[in-house]
């Protein structure tokens, strides 16, 4: 639907159709990724074979979401 937008014209509406999902996905990943007690946080993951894998694509994952937002 933002490509049918933008191609019509109406960029500003297309932007706002791609931000706002990308934005509320960086916050959803953000907060079970960093802030959440749950298995998924990277700063209390027990040790094992893929948790330095894990963290790094958890880091990537949050900056290029930033990045397209």
């Amino acid at each position: 639907m933002a490509l049918v937008a933008f191609g019509r014209g109406r960029r500003r509406l297309a932007g706002w159709m791609v931000i706002i999902p990308l934005g509320v996905a960086l916050l959803i990943g953000s907060y079970a990724h960093f802030l959440s007690s749950g298995a998924d946080n990277v700063f209390r993951m027990p040790p094992g074979e893929w948790r330095f894998s894990f963290q790094v694509t958890a880091v990537m994952l949050a900056v290029l979401e930033a990045l397209g937002c």
